[in-house]
């Protein structure tokens, strides 16, 4: 008599495991990442937001990143950070934004 392999810890083992799986599946898709050039930059009128404009090295096209943090903002105004720089950032698309949550100048410039 054949006996296939059907126990209780098996299953749960399995389902956890699809489970896990398809959980950092979905967060790799919420996350991406760019490196490039910022090519232009608008500070909002309030002085709470950037919007930059990052040529992308990889795909070569124009991406618009919607930075909230103050510390790159202030890099920004106080020119540590403008066109020309080459930029490493993650950012996350919703809302019909890109929002950005790291923005780093590639070190060497």
């Amino acid at each position: 008599m054949k006996r296939s392999f059907q126990s209780p810890l098996a299953c749960a083992l399995l389902s956890v495991a699809l489970l896990l799986g398809g959980v950092r599946t979905v967060s790799a898709l919420e996350d991406q990442k760019i490196v490039g050039v910022v090519v232009r930059f608008d500070i909002a009128s309030d002085g709470k937001s950037v919007e930059a404009t990052v040529k992308d090295l990889r795909k070569d096209k124009e991406i618009k990143l919607h930075v909230t943090n103050e510390l790159v903002i202030d890099k920004f105004r106080y020119g540590k950070l403008a066109a020309g720089a080459e930029i490493r950032a993650k950012y996350e698309f919703r809302d019909g934004k890109n929002y950005c949550s790291y923005f780093r100048k590639v070190s060497g410039e």
